[in-house]
């Protein structure tokens, strides 16, 4: 696979990693809400907690511009890609 992989989790992982967050915190993984967090670019620095309402399947790329992996939707361009679960 490409180069990508290597800078996301797996699914699997990322269900570990939920499961024994739960496990040390004495929660149960059925009562207990998942946000994504994310930088707001703001002044004080604020972490944004948005509700994951719906996943998705869908293919990412790197971007030089971002920096950063983005969903893309230009079939046209010859970047590798990535199928991944997208959190939505």
């Amino acid at each position: 696979m490409t180069v990508l992989q290597t800078e996301t989790m797996t699914a699997a992982e990322v269900i570990e990693a939920i499961q024994a967050t739960c496990r040390n915190n004495h929660r149960d993984p059925n009562e207990i809400g998942v946000v994504f967090a994310h930088a707001a670019g703001d002044y004080w620095r604020t972490t944004i907690a948005d509700c994951i309402s719906e996943t998705e399947y869908d293919d990412v790329e790197y971007s030089e511009y971002h920096r950063q992996l983005v969903i893309e939707d230009d079939s046209d361009r010859n970047t590798p890609r990535q199928k991944v679960i997208v959190l939505k």
